[in-house]
């Protein structure tokens, strides 16, 4: 259930870069911190898997 939340949750990220990519947003210090934040627990869920 923990991997389904995680996948769930890359969709904040992948909106990031399609709006700095596709429509020239500006990333800014606190979407950059947001994102790096969620792939952080991406990896931790991942890593503490058995």
């Amino acid at each position: 259930m923990a991997t389904i939340a995680a996948l769930r949750e890359t969709s904040i990220v992948i909106a990031a870069l399609i709006a700095a990519v596709v429509f020239r947003e500006g990333l800014g210090r606190l979407r950059l911190t947001a994102a790096f934040t969620v792939l952080g627990g991406i990896a931790v869920l991942e890593l503490a898997r058995p």
